[in-house]
């Protein structure tokens, strides 16, 4: 359906006792007027407002989506005549809303190259694996050990204009090692497999997925200094599934999407005791870059095509850590502690162009962007165990807040000292 007239009755006679008038619903996007002449009725799409007519809040994503289906209906495109049949049939605004999230499926895929970012952080954060007290004060000393750790987590965003709502739980199995490599010189490794299920919100993305990632760290410690940097790598595997309702038109699509994940950190600590207290102040520069291959997905003879995605990400937290030794006697000591921080993080979001168009038509297209959260609060707490000099057990809870958003996990790491 373009812009035009539509005859709809037609008689040799015609006789109204009441002017005819249009029953399109006025949460369609789509306006409609009824004209006689003479013994037809016609009926003519008089305007369209795509935007306008939307409900909520829109995203980046849904905003671009919009003003591209306005231009195509503007310039009378016929490759979306369908879409905009199924558009002018919308007579709710739940039905308009479940629409735009529908076509704007991208967005929702594009956010496992957001989490796999983050991830990236979390995993260039764990080769700086194996401090101890020092003796039996409160200064804290790199050391030599391996380790391993069981992580689950689960992380929330509300609909907002940075992106639409999902949730997704997330189980990390991650082993590391440190080594001394000569005096006040120590090398770290950490390796981990990660799996994970999203759901959108609205429940019509969900995704499961599989990645892992290594990450290798040189640091120098001298006095209370602690300096470092670390390289990270990183591959997921996500499986999604999206279903697509627009208007009253109804299909579904699955796809196989990779991310890839590369990064760089430095990080520059300071220690000061008082009492039997430390605090650690601390700052990390975080470097990653994040690729996902582009892809289709196609049904009900519609096709959504996204190019691929290649983003620079930039992060700088200052954070500071303090904690306490609580001695246990011949059986060790436990090391309660909590850390605080706030990563500014440069992005100018994961950006995809889309193109959706019907019957190899010419389609519109439209920018798809899942951004990072430009700050983000970090939260930790924690308690260590060292028993005997022969192990050590750290249960620990972390906490990044951002507006709407929030991501929370609990680990449990086991380590032996060598």
């Amino acid at each position: 359906m373009l812009p035009g007239s539509f005859t709809v009755v037609s008689a040799s006679t015609l006789e109204m006792k009441k002017a005819a008038r249009s029953g399109a619903s006025p949460a369609s996007p789509i306006s409609w007027s009824v004209s006689q002449h003479g013994n037809s009725i016609s009926i003519s799409p008089t305007s369209a407002d795509f935007i306008g007519k939307a409900p909520g809040t829109l995203t980046d994503t849904e905003r671009s989506l919009l003003g591209s289906l306005q231009r195509a209906w503007d310039t009378r495109e016929a490759g979306v005549a369908g879409l905009f049949a199924d558009m002018a049939n919308i007579d709710s605004t739940q039905m308009y809303s479940t629409t735009i999230n529908s076509l704007t499926a991208a967005e929702d895929i594009g956010r496992t190259a957001m989490g796999q970012t983050l991830t990236g952080r979390k995993s260039l954060n764990a080769a700086f694996s194996c401090p101890l007290f020092d003796g039996s004060g409160v200064t804290m000393r790199e050391t030599q050990c391996v380790w391993s750790r069981i992580i689950g987590s689960r992380m929330t965003q509300s609909d907002s204009s940075g992106g639409d709502g999902f949730s997704q739980d997330g189980r990390s199995y991650r082993l590391g090692g440190q080594w001394r490599i000569r005096p006040d010189w120590f090398f770290g490794a950490t390796a981990a497999y990660n799996t994970s299920k999203m759901h959108t919100s609205d429940g019509l993305t969900s995704i499961k997925g599989d990645s892992g990632d290594v990450s290798f760290s040189v640091k120098h410690q001298t006095g209370p200094w602690l300096l470092g940097a670390a390289l990270h790598a990183g591959y997921g595997s996500y499986d999604s599934n999206s279903l697509f309702m627009i208007g009253h038109d109804l299909w579904s699509a699955s796809n196989t999407n990779e991310v890839w994940t590369a990064g760089l950190k430095l990080r520059a600590a300071y220690e000061m005791t008082q009492g039997n207290w430390y605090i650690k102040p601390y700052a990390d520069l975080d470097v990653l870059h994040t690729y996902m291959p582009g892809y289709t997905l196609s049904g009900d003879g519609a096709t959504l095509t996204a190019s691929s995605m290649k983003e620079w990400s930039v992060a700088f937290e200052p954070a500071i850590e303090a904690g306490t030794r609580i001695d246990l006697g011949k059986h060790g000591w436990l090391r309660p502690y909590v850390s605080a921080g706030v990563a500014f993080i440069g992005n100018k979001g994961m950006n995809q162009d889309v193109t959706f168009s019907e019957n190899n038509g010419q389609g519109i297209t439209f920018r798809s962007s899942s951004s990072l959260p430009d700050r983000l609060l970090n939260l930790g707490a924690g308690v260590q165990l060292f028993a005997q000099n022969k192990f050590e057990v750290r249960a620990e809870y972390k906490a990044q807040m951002a507006h709407n958003f929030r991501n929370h996990e609990l680990s449990l790491r086991a380590a032996i000292p060598f």
